[in-house]
């Protein structure tokens, strides 16, 4: 039971995603249709630390460039 416990655990390990990795993903990200769904699929597939990734988006957010946001306001 110690065994596959441990599997489990790793298997969780391997699947989190760091705050650099975030930023990262974050900009690199264009207006092209491809990079939203590249973007999109890696934020789905780690969908379980949806609070880190909220947290990293709106701290990009706020820092980015008027020119790389949406909104210009």
């Amino acid at each position: 039971m110690r065994i596959i416990n441990f599997l489990i655990f790793c298997n969780q390990i391997k699947d989190m995603v760091s705050e650099s990795q975030l930023v990262k993903r974050f900009a690199e990200l264009s207006t092209s249709q491809q990079s939203v769904e590249t973007l999109s699929l890696f934020l789905m597939h780690h969908r379980r630390q949806s609070q880190t990734i909220v947290h990293v988006w709106a701290k990009e957010l706020v820092s980015a460039a008027p020119d790389r946001k949406i909104s210009k306001d």
